[in-house]
């Protein structure tokens, strides 16, 4: 395999994997670079924040989301002929399906939950663009990328997905409690309405990941003991 691509390409789109590959390396940059961006960007808009900004999921979402491109992007240009670029492929692999579901549990929990808690005179249209540039245009570069790579994710890497919002979680309680910082109305630490709060979380990204893995089950034809799929032959020993 070489930069986190599979060895059976769609030939009926006409295009050669050479050419496929440079689309992915096109996408991967401008996912890195827009990324990127949008990260300093909140250093420039919220300048008071500093640091702040990292209360919010959100905010590592779009880290994370940059780092998946920057690294898979590396990946494109060598391939894994020696145990030590195996393991880089596997660990793009791994990062991609949690940055994934990362990034879908974001945009699903603004759209539905969280626009209702934001004042209705807030939404000015620079505030619209800035929202869909960090809880949609992140996750629909990820969706391009899992179309183009056509990837399987495999079950046995959920406890893989759960670690950056447990990693949250435990960030979020400390600043709840030790310093009264509350990033979220609904995870507040201190009442009720949090406890079937983090369940629904819990669950949504759990069942996201699911929802991934049939993607790749169903909608690209994938097994994970596909002959010839350099995504699931090499991550067995994962």
């Amino acid at each position: 395999m070489k930069g986190f691509f599979p060895s059976s390409f769609d030939f009926k789109q006409q295009i050669t994997p050479d050419e496929r590959i440079v689309q992915l390396r096109i996408l991967r940059g401008l996912g890195f670079v827009v990324h990127l961006a949008i990260l300093v960007s909140h250093f420039i808009l919220f300048p008071s924040q500093g640091g702040k900004v990292f209360i919010y999921y959100t905010t590592w979402g779009v880290a994370m989301t940059m780092l998946a491109f920057g690294f898979s992007l590396i990946s494109t240009f060598f391939d894994d002929s020696t145990p030590a670029r195996k393991h880089y492929h596997k660990f793009c692999y791994v990062v991609f399906e949690a940055v994934w579901t990362s990034e879908a549990v974001i945009t699903i929990f603004f759209w539905l939950v969280l626009t209702w808690v934001i004042p209705k005179e807030l939404w000015s249209f620079g505030m619209v663009v800035y929202m869909i540039d960090l809880h949609i245009y992140p996750f629909a570069l990820l969706v391009v990328d899992m179309f183009m790579t056509r990837i399987l994710f495999r079950m046995c890497h959920v406890v893989f997905i759960m670690i950056p919002p447990i990693m949250y979680m435990f960030l979020s309680i400390y600043l709840s409690l030790a310093h009264n910082i509350v990033a979220y109305p609904v995870l507040t630490w201190k009442d009720i309405i949090t406890v079937p709060s983090a369940i629904i979380l819990v669950a949504l990204f759990i069942g996201l990941f699911i929802a991934g893995y049939y993607i790749g089950k169903k909608g690209f034809k994938r097994t994970e003991d596909e002959e010839g799929s350099d995504f699931t032959d090499e991550l067995k020993d994962v």
